[in-house]
């Protein structure tokens, strides 16, 4: 061969696609190490279900520092909320009047003055 036929070669070798080799199995794997609690400040909602008292809901303030702790421990002391049913879960209006004025700060004057702008409005509607 002529040193044209030589240089297409070496440029056909060095442009040469591979022949597509079988997927290799890559094993995917995710792990978690710690978990960030961030907890938010517990205010009046405006849930329409909620039939008795004042509902609540979580309000767009947050404690600035979240609580770090290692995944592990969480899930060992952590509440089995999951395997309670939604009547379980559904706080009653007592309790949710204390969360508002123990836990948020209001005070028990203007909570029973939403309660009746609350039920007012509920009337009317």
């Amino acid at each position: 061969g002529t040193f044209k036929d030589s240089l297409e070669n070496r440029i056909k070798e060095q442009t040469a696609v591979p022949s597509p080799q079988p997927p290799k199995k890559v094993k995917k794997q995710v792990s978690f190490s710690n978990c960030e609690i961030r907890e938010y400040k517990v205010v009046i909602g405006d849930h329409p279900s909620c039939k008795k008292g004042l509902p609540i809901s979580l309000g767009w303030e947050y404690a600035v520092e979240p609580v770090v702790c290692d995944i592990e421990a969480y899930e060992g002391i952590r509440s089995p909320i999951r395997s309670q049913s939604m009547e379980e879960m559904r706080l009653s209006s007592p309790e949710r009047k204390y969360l508002l004025r123990e836990v948020s700060g209001y005070r028990r004057s203007y909570l029973d003055r939403m309660e009746e702008y609350r039920k007012l409005n509920m009337s009317q509607n």
